[in-house]
């Protein structure tokens, strides 16, 4: 009888800690999310923007329709449940679009990030490929698996960010084929050119747009972000985690279209490449671009997204990353 009673007792424990289980992983709300994308949260002044330019102020439990447009006021906050399972929160100063889905085919909607800053929660299995997540902007694009992933846009400082405090992402400049793989507890900044706050792109050879810039070597989150990122686990009632560090070298991540990456001719170059050439140096010259001499010099030209050579200049071949010789130099821009 002893043993019945323990046996019984045992099987009550290990019931009560399935269910906290779930709830330590999947916000209480998102549980009663039956029909996302659905407002979770409002701290603070946000909208919904109608096509006809009209603001509704967001509420709690409100349903967002097929191609809803949010913008959030300074020092705002919004939860947003796009499905069960995944959770968006804006904080101020942001703007979304929010694509097309049916809540009936379980399937999270595509996200466009027009400006601002936004953190993505995935509590799903990371072998659920029934749950797809993409966010988008102009610039870059992200598919997010399993974990807690924070996004910042801004077109000023011409910077797009992504940091990773559970998990992992491939980051990706839209259209382009650089991408990195952000690991846990490590961040990635795309540094993009920028013109009277805009972005500027080059057209690719079918129409589409390329942003210019390049990404910086992916770092570690700072210690103080870390600690803050912590204390907001604790008050959501989720785990500590324990971040690992990334691979010292990071590799750049191609496509599956890198051999046609060549877009450049005469000499062969992939986009955002540079080639410094040697401009009329004496034929007898071999290895060297004697630019001491008059109408000697080196010309620095950028292949741009439509197969081109431009922004041609004269460079000091002494103070610039790639010295001139006597035969066209590809290599990364450095500028």
């Amino acid at each position: 009888m002893l043993k019945t009673n323990k046996l019984f007792q045992k099987t009550i424990v290990d019931t009560i800690k399935a269910i906290l289980f779930i709830f330590i992983l999947v916000p209480i709300e998102s549980l009663a999310a039956d029909k996302p994308p659905i407002i979770g949260q409002v701290e603070g002044k946000a909208f919904l923007v109608t096509e006809d330019n009209k603001k509704i102020d967001l509420k709690k439990s409100m349903p967002l329709k097929a191609r809803a447009h949010i913008e959030s006021l300074p020092g705002s906050s919004v939860k947003i449940f796009l499905n069960p399972l995944q959770t968006l929160t804006l904080f101020g100063e942001t703007e979304i679009m929010i694509s097309s889905t049916e809540p009936s085919d379980h399937k999270t909607p595509e996200v466009f990030l027009k400006k601002g800053q936004l953190r993505w929660q995935n509590f799903s299995d990371e072998k659920n490929s029934e749950a797809p997540s993409t966010l988008k902007s102009e610039v870059f694009e992200s598919f997010l698996p399993s974990g807690d992933f924070y996004f910042t846009l801004n077109s000023e400082t011409g910077r797009a960010n992504l940091k990773t405090f559970k998990g992992e992402a491939l980051f990706s400049i839209l259209n382009g084929e650089d991408s990195k793989r952000v690991s846990e507890g490590s961040e990635a900044t795309f540094e993009g050119v920028v013109e009277s706050g805009e972005f500027v792109f080059d057209e690719l050879l079918r129409g589409k747009k390329i942003p210019r810039g390049r990404f910086l070597p992916v770092e570690l989150i700072s210690p103080d972000e870390v600690r803050e990122h912590q204390k907001l686990l604790k008050k959501e009632g989720l785990q500590i985690l324990k971040f690992r560090q990334p691979e010292k070298k990071e590799k750049l991540v191609l496509s599956k279209k890198t051999k046609s990456s060549m877009i450049c001719n005469s000499p062969s170059a992939k986009y955002n490449d540079c080639v410094w050439t040697c401009v009329g140096n004496p034929e007898n010259e071999a290895k060297k671009c004697r630019t001491s001499l008059e109408g000697v010099s080196c010309v620095r030209q950028r292949c741009d997204g439509s197969g081109r050579w431009i922004e041609s200049m004269k460079v000091d071949s002494q103070k610039s990353k790639v010295e001139c010789s006597d035969k066209p130099i590809v290599a990364p821009c450095d500028y």
